[in-house]
């Protein structure tokens, strides 16, 4: 007889074996609206860029922590079910969104019987669920941000299962270091405590190989928190700066 543990392992499993099949169908439907409108257009371009987008994030869909520790177990469990739940609702607000786009393209033959632009027996409000909607898709893939388009593209220098860290591409001096969550939230401390953990350890990473390298006076490690602080990118980061005699010292702000 199975044990809570074991079916609640067996029941994630087969959730993201559920999410990758499902976003099959999707990705069909996202690639058909694609289709369905003319080369350079904005709406092409844009559905191309995402499933592109979230395939790269099902693809990477795993808790695959088999880890003894009971509570490291239950943990990664818990990480697991959240992911799945943005998953399968990201999955239905693409899946929406794109029959909508088939729908002004004058597609209509994609679907069932059903009304393209209904939801079961109601029909979809533009306004319903719309602030819950966005912050789900840009957890996902939120628009224009650098930090998680470089870590879509995998440029990063350090990787671990929450955080990446890599070389400023404008530094503020030599051996710049920026560490941020793959989970795009700009508040550092809404994100999970081993999340926390891990930006941290990078950080040790980091800063033991520049100091090795180029054995600096001293570091700026800043952390900004909200824009009345300073914080220009909504994305949680870290900033490691070595410090030389001779800098100067006060705090230089943000720079992206």
């Amino acid at each position: 007889m199975m044990t809570t543990l074991e079916k609640h392992i067996d029941y994630v499993d087969v959730g993201v074996k559920a999410l990758k099949a499902r976003w099959r169908v999707v990705r069909r439907l996202m690639i058909r609206v694609a289709d369905a409108y003319p080369d350079g257009s904005e709406t092409r371009a844009k559905y191309l860029r995402d499933a592109k987008i979230m395939g790269k994030w099902v693809r990477g869909v795993s808790w695959a922590n088999r880890d003894p520790r009971f509570d490291a177990l239950q943990a990664s469990l818990a990480r697991a079910d959240a992911t799945l739940v943005d998953g399968f609702r990201a999955l239905e607000i693409l899946e929406r969104e794109a029959q909508m786009a088939l729908f002004r393209a004058g597609d209509l033959d994609f679907a069932s019987d059903r009304d393209p632009v209904t939801k079961g027996s109601a029909p979809y409000s533009a306004d319903a669920q719309a602030e819950e909607d966005r912050e789900i898709i840009e957890r996902i893939y939120p628009p224009q941000c650098r930090f998680c388009e470089r870590v879509a593209a995998d440029l990063v220098s350090w990787d671990t299962e929450f955080c990446v860290g890599f070389h400023d591409d404008g530094p503020a001096g030599p051996g710049h270091v920026l560490v941020t969550f793959r989970r795009h939230q700009s508040d550092i401390f809404a994100q999970p405590a081993a999340a926390q953990q891990e930006m941290w350890a990078i950080a040790r990473e980091a800063h033991a190989g520049i100091t090795e390298e180029r054995a600096p006076d001293g570091w700026e490690v800043v952390v900004n928190s909200g824009r009345v602080v300073g914080q220009t990118v909504e994305h949680a980061h870290m900033r490691l700066i070595p410090c030389y005699d001779g800098d100067v010292t006060e705090a230089r702000g943000e720079t992206a």
